[in-house]
């Protein structure tokens, strides 16, 4: 009989691999960790446009609150020498004379006082809670100017009255605020 006999290839238990190398395992981990970063970053952005959102928000509740407050006191608010241009951007705190919260105004509050008042219970608004600035005027071109000292405003006399309110979306300094503005009729 002819036997055949197979020769086991002889395999060196030196040079056999079982298992991951080390370079195998600083490449999968450095590739976790590039996926976590895009993952950290991405959500850095939704925050940031989740606040920029707020505050635009924010923005066009305060316009509409002195658009309220000049339809309120529309007499005052069409005059063409008007308060709520003239007492812009600070506007004048008249106490208790035009702020009531237990009862009816008193006598000493006239329709300009009331209106020197809304401006600046509305400058106070922006500033404490909102740390921004708005003025209203009248301007032909409602989206120019970069704060209230340097408006845009024509003020013409034929021109829509313009609610802009300014605030620093990215929190840097050496970018312009924010505008939001908006045209009223009353």
């Amino acid at each position: 009989m002819i036997a055949i006999f197979h020769k086991k290839a002889e395999s060196s238990t030196r040079y056999s691999q079982r298992g991951a190398t080390l370079i195998e395992v600083l490449i999968s981990l450095l590739l976790i960790t590039i996926g976590l970063l895009g993952i950290a970053a991405s959500q850095i952005t939704s925050l940031k446009m989740t606040l920029s959102s707020y505050q635009r928000s924010q923005a066009t509740v305060f316009a509409n609150d002195i658009a309220d407050r000049l339809r309120a006191n529309i007499k005052e608010a069409e005059e063409p020498d008007s308060k709520y241009l003239s007492a812009m951007p600070n506007g004048v705190d008249h106490g208790t004379d035009c702020v009531s919260y237990t009862g009816a105004l008193t006598s000493n509050c006239s329709i300009e006082k009331m209106a020197e008042q809304d401006v600046f219970d509305w400058a106070q608004r922006l500033r404490n809670e909102f740390n921004g600035e708005g003025i209203i005027c009248r301007d032909n071109s409602p989206n120019d100017g970069t704060a209230a000292a340097a408006s845009g405003c024509d003020n013409l006399a034929a021109s829509p009255l313009v609610i802009k309110v300014w605030w620093d979306d990215d929190r840097d300094p050496n970018t312009d605020n924010f505008l939001f503005s908006t045209s009223l009729q009353l």
